[in-house]
């Protein structure tokens, strides 16, 4: 559904780029945390704080704009 696809990439656009990298990293390659922070060579504590913040950030926009 394109209005879908429109909202996700709006969603995208509040995250920084870390945090984007991360949550595509995890979602859409499939990888695990410990696999992001060695690719972006990041402690897995920074990676799983990111990944939870990005998570907030995009459920609370979502929660908005439905």
């Amino acid at each position: 559904n394109i209005q879908h696809r429109l909202l996700i990439e709006g969603a995208f656009t509040i995250l920084q780029d870390d945090e984007r990298s991360i949550i595509t990293l995890n979602t859409v390659s499939g990888l695990n945390f410990r696999e992001i922070s060695e690719l972006l060579d990041s402690p897995l504590g920074s990676v799983l704080s990111k990944y939870h913040r990005a998570l907030k950030k995009l459920k609370k926009y979502l929660e908005g704009s439905i």
